[in-house]
Parts: structure tokens; C-alpha cells; sequence
């Protein structure tokens, strides 16, 4: 049973409260009442209830204040505020310090009643199956203490040192994780347990920070690392379309090496806890453990300018993608306020929560992109501003820039920008000589070249990054359009550089 503590100052309002019958329904019970501040929290430090009804109006202190001093003492309280119409000024301000349930006082009944405290009781029970894993208490406790010792840790008995485990850190990326925002966002267990195969069975997933989850595997190692690598990506895209559909919001993964003693899990945790709360520079769903060794933090004290008006901030942001890119960054989480700070300061906020709830933002450069795009389009004015046909396909070209990497076509482009999908590629063929078909894939390919200069960067991954269905169907367009493929690219590129590198010793000899 979940307690219940009532607060207002009108008796009539808790007795009619205490009346209704959803109650039981639900699992809680009404252990005590309180007319006053005082008495509401002599009661609440004695009975320490899971749930709390307050009134916004009370004597001496406002329902808003008593809730700060009640999350302040207990913060997984879950406080309902009681809240007439001419009232709602307040929601925004309860939001910020925690609070999500809110009734209209007056149209409190039997069916609202149970509506909230069914979201109540999803959320207790979504938080109780955290906590009562034995083993996601383990790994929790590695995750939160870098001074824990290796003593101890083989009491996990499904440890087993003749097999092979891999640790997955889980990011949910979005604007509103950018932001900072309080959001209570629960990836739930038992979603994943079935994506585990003959090869990979999920031994622990545990939710580690407010939006970053842990994830043992156990895995039964290939004969070539080539195909680890593809079981690891097909995991990552499951992981990431589960939780699109979960909580919206953008996974990244980042995977260890193959790990087999205790002290491993340890050394891993330690290394990923520093990068967890950051950001990456670029949109990346899926690094592997050579990618995190080499990611490198972009310090933004000096891209940061000190101009004003709009027109000189659209050039600090080209300033900044053009720093940002080609290198594996990452900015810190104590330096992301310098971007959020950008978005405030162009007003740009409800924009990108409309591109957000399209793709979720889950990058610096793709934040800064769309910035760029609604600086471009007068200060954030519709997209479907019906200005002339050159800047409707200019329009569609921007969109390309920000979403090659999703499933795209000119039907849905021509759907954003509110026009038809002949007259869009009527205006597109005229402005650009090609078809928007034509236009996607070359700008996929230029992407897939930038990837592929990274010699660390797979040929599959590069697929998936720049939108293609298969590593078959990127390696046929990829010919088509150079003449060459993929894997001719990368050894063409490789021989430069080494003959470049001779060069530069063959000159410094000679000097």
C-alpha cells in the first residue's frame, strides 16, 4: 500500500477527498491529514508517505513553498497539487522544483482522481523493479564510487570467468536533455530482456544517472571481429528504436572491449562516468571502445564571441561548425551552458523544440545546424512562408543538411514545407538541375567521404550514419557516384597520407 498524506485547510475539501473510493483501487491508503504547515510536516517526517496531495492556497505558506520543504526532506515524494483555474500561472513555477500531477480542485471526482494515481503508481512501480535487482544495486555501486575496491565484487555469482562481457553506457539525447531540463524519463527493463539472442543475453540494465543507463552483456565471442562488430551495431539500433518509442529521445551507446575479469567493469565505469553527462560534437549513435579513447574535449572559451545582433552570431555559429569539425570532440558537461545560453538568446527555443520532436537533438553541431537554420529563415518565421519558389528549394536543401541521415524523400520533405510534392520538385529540378532524389544521395556520399577519412570509421557505420538501408545498397551508390568503392576510398586515402608523410621526410633529410 502505498500512504497518503492529505493537506488543506478546508476540512470539507479532505473530507470529500477521503470519500472517494479510488483509493483502494490503486493501492493507497490515507494515513493521516494535516489543516496546517506544521502539522503537515510533523506528519509527513513521521510517516514518510510515497504520495502527497497539497493545496495551493494554505495559511502562512503556499502549497509551493511547503512542497520545496517536502522534496527537500524526501525528493521521490510524489506531490499532486490542488490548483483552481485563475491558478495555473503556478504549474510552470511547480514543473521546475519536480512536481508533475496537478487537479483542478473543483473538478476532483471519482475518474480524476484514478487518472493520476494510476501515472503515480506506474512511476513507483517503474522505480521499485530498479531497486530490487540485486545485481543492478552491484553495478550501481561501481558506477557511483570510483574508490570501490575490487573486494567484493566476485559475490555476483552469474560472473563467470570462462565468458566474455561487454559494458554499454545508454545516452538519451534530446533538446530537453540539452536544456537540462527535470525530466523524470524511465527506460524500462523489461522492454530490452527480449532482445537478447543465442550470442547476446542482457545480464544487467540499470538506469545509472538521470538519463544515462548501464548494460552488462554477455557474450559469445565470434570467430572475426567484423561480425562483432555488426552484432554490436544491429544492438545499438534496436537499443536506439526502443527507446525512440519508449521516451523519444535519442540513444547513443558507447561499448567496451571484451571484459572478463571483475576489476574490469571497475576500470570501464571510471572511464565512461567522465564522458556520461557531455555531449558530443558530432551525431554519433554508436562509438565502440576505440572511439571513447580517442574522443578529445573541445574547450569553447574561444569559439565563444562576445558579438550581438543576429547577423554576427549566424557567423560565430559557421565560426564554430567549421572548428568542430573533423576532429572525434566532445564538450564537457560544465561548458554546454555556453550553447544553451545561445538558444536563449536567439529565442529560438520553441523552433527547436518543434525540430526536437522530428529528430531529437542529440549533438552540439546538430544544435548549432539548426540554429544556423533558424537564423536563415528570418528569425525562426514558418517554413512555409510562401516567399518564391528558389527559397522553397533552398528550403528543402536545408532540410537535407539536418535529416540525410533519416529516411527521407521528397514526399516528406514537400509534407514539412506544407507545399505538393510535384510542385516542390518541379521548383527543385529548376533551381538545382537535378532531382531531390539526385541531391540526397550525393550529399550521403559527401558525408560518408568525411566518415571515411576517419580511418577509424567502418564502412557499415558510415552507412548507417548517412541514412543508407543496408552496407550493400551505400557500397552500390557509393560506385556509382566515384567510380570507385567504399574500401578503394579509404586505401587511395591512406596511400596519400603515407606518401605525403614520406615526402615531408625526404625534405627534412634534404634540408
Amino acid at each position: 500500500m502505498n500512504k497518503v498524506l492529505l493537506i488543506d485547510d478546508e476540512i470539507l475539501s479532505i473530507e470529500y477527498l477521503k470519500s472517494l473510493s479510488a483509493w483502494e483501487k490503486f493501492g493507497c491508503k490515507i494515513t493521516g491529514y494535516a489543516l496546517t504547515v506544521t502539522k503537515a510536516l510533523e506528519l509527513f517526517k513521521r510517516e514518510k508517505p510515497e504520495i502527497v496531495f497539497v493545496d495551493i492556497r494554505m495559511p502562512k505558506m503556499d502549497g509551493l513553498e511547503l512542497s520545496r520543504k517536502l522534496l527537500d526532506i524526501f525528493s521521490d515524494t510524489n506531490i499532486v497539487i490542488m490548483t483552481a483555474y485563475q491558478e495555473f500561472e503556478y504549474v510552470k513555477e511547480a514543473i521546475q522544483i519536480g512536481i508533475s500531477y496537478f487537479l483542478v480542485k473543483h473538478e476532483i471526482n471519482e475518474d480524476k482522481l484514478a487518472e493520476v494515481l494510476k501515472k503515480i503508481g506506474e512511476n513507483i512501480s517503474s522505480k521499485a523493479h530498479y531497486e530490487k535487482v540485486m545485481w543492478n544495486d552491484w553495478l550501481r555501486t561501481i558506477w557511483e564510487d570510483e574508490k570501490t575496491e575490487n573486494k567484493g565484487l566476485t559475490t555476483n555469482k552469474w560472473i563467470s570467468p570462462s565468458a566474455t562481457y561487454i559494458f554499454v553506457m545508454l545516452n538519451l539525447r534530446s533538446y530537453a536533455v540539452f536544456l537540462g531540463k527535470e525530466e523524470k524519463v524511465y527506460l524500462k527493463e523489461d522492454d530490452f530482456h527480449d532482445i537478447s539472442s543465442a550470442k547476446i543475453v542482457i545480464k544487467a540494465f540499470t538506469r545509472l544517472e538521470k538519463y544515462t543507463y548501464g548494460i552488462i552483456l554477455e557474450y559469445k565471442r565470434p570467430s572475426a571481429l567484423s561480425l562483432f562488430h555488426k552484432d554490436m551495431l544491429d544492438f545499438s539500433g534496436e537499443l536506439e528504436r526502443r527507446s525512440r518509442i519508449s521516451v523519444k529521445k535519442q540513444a547513443v551507446c558507447y561499448f567496451s572491449d571484451f571484459l572478463s575479469r571483475d576489476s574490469d567493469f571497475l576500470d570501464v565505469c571510471r572511464r565512461l562516468k567522465k564522458v556520461s553527462p557531455c555531449f558530443l560534437w558530432e551525431r554519433k549513435t554508436f562509438l565502440m571502445a576505440a572511439d571513447c579513447r580517442e574522443l578529445k574535449e573541445l574547450i569553447p572559451d574561444d569559439l565563444y564571441g562576445k558579438k550581438c545582433g543576429l547577423t554576427e552570431r549566424g557567423k560565430d555559429i559557421t565560426g564554430w561548425l567549421d572548428r568542430g569539425k573533423n576532429q572525434n570532440w566532445y564538450i564537457g558537461a560544465e561548458n554546454i551552458k555556453i550553447y544553451r545560453s545561445l538558444a536563449e538568446e536567439l529565442n529560438a527555443g520553441d523552433f527547436l523544440e518543434k525540430i526536437d520532436n522530428e529528430m531529437p537533438v542529440a549533438s552540439i553541431e546538430q544544435f548549432l545546424k539548426v540554429c544556423q537554420l533558424f537564423l536563415e529563415k528570418e528569425e525562426g518565421k514558418n517554413l512555409a512562408a510562401d516567399i518564391t519558389g528558389d527559397d522553397k528549394a533552398e528550403k528543402a536543401v536545408r532540410y537535407i543538411m539536418c535529416h540525410y541521415a533519416e529516411d527521407l524523400s521528397s514526399t516528406i520533405i514537400a509534407e514539412k514545407l506544407h507545399i505538393s510534392d510535384g510542385y516542390l520538385r518541379y521548383l527543385f529540378k529548376r533551381r538545382y538541375s537535378c532531382t531531390i532524389k539526385e541531391y540526397i544521395l550525393n550529399y550521403r556520399i559527401d558525408m560518408a567521404k568525411k566518415l571515411l577519412d576517419d580511418n577509424n570509421c567502418k564502412i557499415y557505420e558510415a552507412a548507417k550514419q548517412c541514412g543508407f538501408i543496408s552496407s550493400q545498397h551505400f557500397c552500390r551508390v557509393f560506385h556509382q557516384l566515384t567510380g570507385i568503392s567504399p574500401g578503394e576510398y579509404k586505401s587511395n586515402k591512406n596511400r596519400n597520407q603515407i606518401t605525403a608523410m614520406n615526402g615531408k621526410r625526404t625534405e627534412g633529410t634534404a634540408k
